[in-house]
């Protein structure tokens, strides 16, 4: 796995709540505008912007996580999904 600022903190099985709570702006707290999640293998990460104050950072993610995010990601949430070549 890649660098990231912080690691996500939701079960696969958490309500699209608790998974979006996840991905919040570390400063601000609001949720992000857009998120881009990078798989791999065996876990992914997730670059988040922030609309409100324009920071961006990341999160990593295991399996499970990325998995959910892929199969159900949480309602109102702009997301994009990107293999990774590694």
């Amino acid at each position: 796995m890649r660098d990231v600022d912080d690691v996500a903190r939701f079960r696969p099985g958490e309500d699209d709540a608790v998974v979006t709570a996840a991905l919040m702006c570390p400063y601000c707290l609001s949720r992000p505008a857009h998120v881009i999640v990078h798989h791999h293998h065996e876990c992914g990460s997730a670059m988040c912007v922030c609309a409100r104050c324009d920071v961006q950072w990341s999160v990593g993610l295991d399996a499970g996580q990325t998995l959910r995010l892929l199969m159900a990601p949480p309602n109102g949430l702009w997301m994009v999904f990107h293999p990774s070549s590694r």
